[in-house]
């Protein structure tokens, strides 16, 4: 239809009632034009929200406390470790790491705090549990009678103490073993030389746990230990010691790994979390150039009675079906984020499995919008969700160190109030929001919120999953030096090792002199690695020598 405009004079000569009729549908059109601008508007809404929080993720502080929260500010840091990287000796002093002394004028002027003072005792506590050597500083006798002519008396020694580095060296021993033969010459004998942990190689005890230890424990891929060994004049490709590594794994730590396994299986509150990775013989096999494997990782916790135990278990994917056929007749509390196969798998389990919902996964949702408003999102809706479940952490807090009957009355008591009110605000709630990812936000939480209420039921259960997150990060953080695994042994031995160096850590043991230790000694029980031999050595064990322990506060 050809469209018409009227003018002044022919818009007087029509009816009143197609000027009525033609009002109203003006009228209609400017309806629909203000819907469709409404919508506009909310979409954009939505799109500078989404950005905003995207940005924040990628760029912005990684705290999710609510007091620290600052709008816009850049952050150099660890993505996954949330470590700093830039500016970090000035950072660390000044939050209080280190002393004015130790500093001295290297970082002059760099503190922007009044600086601290030494905490007394603290440094001669710490090189108390160390190796001492004694080295005495005297005068000659020639010069001291000299000095004094009538003679002199030796006061107490004014005493300094420094602390020294040994650097790592290598030493190539030549086990020289006597072979013997009678004069006929037709009997011989070979004296006992030493046992090898692989045939035909050169590889020791002390040489295989320093590169597990610098790759699991310090996240050194193998080209780094490469270049650092080749600094120190020895030649070992990253080729051979991946080698090694997978080796290793298959024919000492896999059976201890099982041990570790089986006895997590038995604790009563377990953590899971996973995490993708890629494995280039997985993407192969599925013929995909961008589907992920994943690292699954189990956890203990010593408030539920069970050792801290860590266990990583490589999967093609993450399918629920792999938690279940790892976690097996496991009956107890599983905590875990909201990833709807753990619920599945408690809700087939007839009771056996009750799922602990993760609140810091909940409050990080509502964080990330407030830190990503340009106004820090005071007033609004996720600010407002961000507040009340802050408050449900402190007032929770406050019973940290309690029994768990004494945390459970006082959650029931003083907890659930603030927790049915947070639920009862987000459903009044979220329909009222304006932007999309609060109200997401609220809706995760909903939807999760008989999970997010379990931890009220049983003082034991933390309030989050953060340990797991926690435990996971040393894999997080390795994968990012070696970015991808070539295949799927190399992925298993990486799980298992991950295993022993995070459960050794756990349980507050030197890393490298426990991994040479557990070689040293499998070696002598050759042949009779049995169950009850491999109890007496896993992390945990009261058999350990005392050794192996780190006499520090700190791990």
């Amino acid at each position: 239809m050809e469209k018409r405009t009227f003018d002044e004079e022919e818009l007087n000569k029509l009816p009143r009632e197609t000027l009525i009729r033609l009002y109203l549908q003006l009228a209609d059109q400017m309806e629909m034009l203000a819907g469709q601008n409404r919508l506009l508007l909310k979409q954009m809404a939505d799109l500078q929200e989404s950005v905003a929080v995207l940005t924040q993720q990628r760029f912005g502080r990684k705290t999710e406390r609510t007091r620290e929260m600052v709008d816009g500010q850049l952050s150099f840091s660890d993505l996954e470790n949330g470590e700093l990287v830039l500016n970090e000796a000035e950072a660390c002093l000044d939050a209080g790491e280190g002393t004015a002394e130790e500093a001295e004028t290297a970082l002059e002027g760099s503190l922007s705090r009044e600086r601290r003072k030494r905490k007394a005792g603290k440094q001669k506590e710490m090189l108390g549990k160390l190796e001492l050597r004694v080295e005495e500083h005297t005068l000659p006798e020639e010069e001291l009678e000299a000095r004094f002519p009538g003679g002199y008396r030796r006061l107490p020694d004014d005493i300094t103490t420094t602390l020294e580095y040994v650097p790592a060296r290598f030493v190539a021993t030549e086990h020289r073993i006597g072979v013997y033969a009678d004069l006929s010459g037709k009997e011989f004998v070979r004296a006992e030389g030493p046992k090898k942990l692989l045939n035909h190689s050169v590889l020791s005890p002390s040489l295989a746990a320093a590169i597990l230890n610098g790759k699991y424990t310090n996240a050194l891929p193998l080209h780094r230990l490469e270049g650092e060994f080749c600094r120190s004049g020895v030649e070992l490709s990253r080729q051979t010691m991946s080698r090694w590594t997978v080796s290793l794994s298959e024919r000492y730590f896999e059976p201890l790994w099982e041990v570790m396994a089986e006895r997590l299986r038995e604790a009563e509150l377990v953590h899971a979390d996973e995490t993708p990775f890629v494995v280039k013989e997985d993407r192969k096999e599925k013929g995909s150039k961008t589907s992920n494997s994943y690292m699954w990782v189990y956890h203990t916790a010593d408030r539920c009675g069970s050792p801290p135990i860590f266990i990583y278990d490589y999967r093609r994917d993450r399918k629920g079906v792999h938690a279940e056929e790892f976690l097996g007749d496991f009956r107890g509390i599983l905590m875990t984020d909201g990833y709807e196969p753990y619920h599945t798998l408690a809700k087939g389990s007839g009771g056996r499995i009750r799922v602990a919902g993760c609140w810091a996964h909940c409050k990080r949702k509502f964080a990330e919008v407030v830190k990503a408003s340009a106004s820090s999102g005071k007033g609004s809706a996720a600010w407002e969700a961000n507040s009340r479940i802050a408050a449900i952490y402190h007032v929770d807090n406050m019973t940290k160190g309690e029994d768990p009957e004494e945390r459970k009355r006082h959650r029931e008591t003083v907890v659930k109030p603030l927790v049915d009110s947070f639920f009862t605000w987000a459903s009044e709630t979220v329909e009222k929001v304006g932007t999309k990812k609060t109200q997401e936000a609220l809706r995760y939480a909903l939807n999760q919120e008989a999970y997010l209420r379990e931890f009220l039921t049983d003082g034991r259960i933390p309030l989050d999953n953060s340990d797991a997150e926690r435990s996971i990060r040393s894999f997080c953080v390795g994968k990012h030096n070696w970015h991808v695994v070539e295949t799927k042994r190399g992925a298993k031995a990486s799980g298992i090792l991950y295993s022993m160096t995070e459960t050794a850590k756990a349980n507050g043991l030197k890393v490298y002199d426990y991994l040479k230790y557990v070689l040293e000694d499998m070696l002598e029980h050759e042949g009779q690695i049995t169950e009850g031999y491999l109890k007496t050595i896993v992390p945990w064990s009261a058999s350990l020598p005392e050794r192996l322990k780190v006499k520090t506060d700190r791990n």
